[in-house]
């Protein structure tokens, strides 16, 4: 009875992780090269996976999506994203890197 036990737990498990990878390849937050504005984090994959956020520099996109774009003169950030995927006893992790891009200087207007 206890080798079957362990069978079906490892049967559960493998279904997890191909839960978790498979929402892990799926999603897409869009285009993280040239970000300007919020981003929508999900917090449930389409498999069913539990997502949960967190950024490497809060300053600039915090883990619920909220973009601060750097000031005239900053330059573009660059900021590391993770989604820690988890479905029963599997949790695995994945980094985005996402792009802040500063905010443009204004000329002045001109004269005629």
């Amino acid at each position: 009875m206890a080798g079957y036990r362990r069978r079906m737990q490892l049967r559960e498990m493998s279904r997890d992780r191909q839960i978790v990878e498979k929402d892990m390849e799926t999603l897409y937050l869009g285009n993280l090269k040239t970000v300007e504005s919020d981003l929508t984090l999900p917090d449930k994959g389409a498999q069913g996976s539990n997502i949960r956020w967190s950024s490497g520099e809060e300053r600039f996109l915090t883990s619920s999506g909220k973009v601060t774009r750097p000031l005239p003169g900053m330059g573009n950030r660059e900021v590391t994203l993770t989604g820690t995927f988890s479905f029963g006893e599997i949790r695995e992790k994945k980094e985005y890197k996402d792009r802040n891009l500063h905010v443009a200087r204004r000329s002045p207007p001109y004269r005629v």
